[in-house]
């Protein structure tokens, strides 16, 4: 091996060893800030991501130093990259916030940098109300459909989707479950945003299905009450990505519209409480929000679809195109 060699292979254990070392002190300085653990996971996913696109981009090994020394036309080209990776903009801005809070980190820890971290700004998001799904979609899904025999890597699949539905949890949040929060009387404990624990009640159908998959899987709980409920085939984790292309294979399977998403089970979840009569305090508390206006736009999506439910049933309307008309436009 030559000298250069050598050199280079110093050089790029000694940039990992700093990534990973800038990584953790990151996430300590955002537990000491009280960011919520899936925030703090969000944000080091994207200064990873974005780390190892400059390492691809410039051709080389990135430190720390060469990271603090980043331009403004780095950021443009990462940019540019996600758009052409077709990032939606919700991605991108949830990226550009954990770039932003990580400059901040970096510039407390008494760094320079070249440029204004108001120049980066997040990309405008467009305001969208929640699609939940109709109740009569989702009733093949909370009828039990596996038969004993059924893998449990389908089962583990089946259980997640309708324990997604069941509670209403984020993705992430579900993933999150070990071992030890689970089967207990009182429901289930989970940490939402902000680190606060809230209680969610469990329907049986979910807890049969889950209690069917954990049964069947081969790993059982070797790391006792902290070993994830959620396995993977080697036995860690489940990571989303993973999860999520099997929902959609699963999305086809029970006849699911193509705009299902994971996040689609907490849409129709919250929906379907407030339909049925759920106080909007209620609902908020399940659904982990700090504040009860993230949880009114709930309300927006049964009023927006009780409208389509008049207009298309009421008898009067069907007679007269023009009252129709009229009421739509209003």
């Amino acid at each position: 091996m030559s000298s250069t060699d050598t050199t280079e292979i110093t050089q790029h254990d000694q940039a990992y060893d700093e990534k990973t070392e800038v990584l953790a002190a990151f996430d300590r300085w955002l537990q000491i800030h009280h960011n919520a653990l899936l925030t703090r996971q969000s944000y080091g996913r994207s200064v990873r991501f974005f780390w190892d696109f400059l390492s691809l981009y410039h051709g080389k090994s990135m430190t720390k130093q060469n990271i603090v020394d980043v331009t403004m036309t780095d950021m443009r080209a990462f940019l540019a990259y996600r758009s052409e990776h077709k990032a939606s903009h919700a991605t991108n801005a949830q990226s550009l916030s954990g770039l932003k809070t990580f400059y901040r980190f970096l510039i407390q820890q008494g760094h320079t940098l070249s440029w204004s971290l108001h120049r980066l700004r997040r990309p405008r998001l467009p305001r969208t109300l929640p699609r939940p799904l109709d109740q009569s979609q989702l009733d093949p899904l909370m009828a039990p459909p596996l038969p004993d025999h059924a893998s449990w890597i389908e089962w583990r699949n089946y259980s997640a989707m309708v324990l997604l539905y069941a509670t209403g949890l984020r993705i992430q949040e579900v993933l999150n479950i070990n071992w030890g929060d689970w089967g207990k009387d009182a429901g289930l404990s989970v940490v939402s945003k902000g680190d606060k624990a809230r209680i969610i009640p469990v329907l049986p159908i979910a807890m049969n299905a889950v209690n069917t998959y954990w049964k069947k899987n081969p790993w059982g709980a070797k790391n006792g009450a902290e070993t994830p409920l959620f396995l993977g085939e080697k036995g860690g984790r489940l990571q989303a990505s993973i999860l999520q292309k099997s929902l959609r294979a699963m999305r086809l399977a029970f006849g699911l519209p193509d705009h299902v998403t994971p996040h689609s089970f907490r849409h129709s979840f919250a929906s379907h409480l407030l339909d049925g009569g759920a106080s909007l305090r209620d609902v908020q508390e399940m659904l982990g929000h700090s504040s009860v206006r993230a949880t009114q736009r709930y309300t927006h999506a049964t009023q927006k679809r009780l409208q389509e439910l008049y207009q298309s049933a009421h008898p009067s309307i069907n007679k007269n195109p023009n009252i129709q008309k009229d009421n739509r436009d209003v």
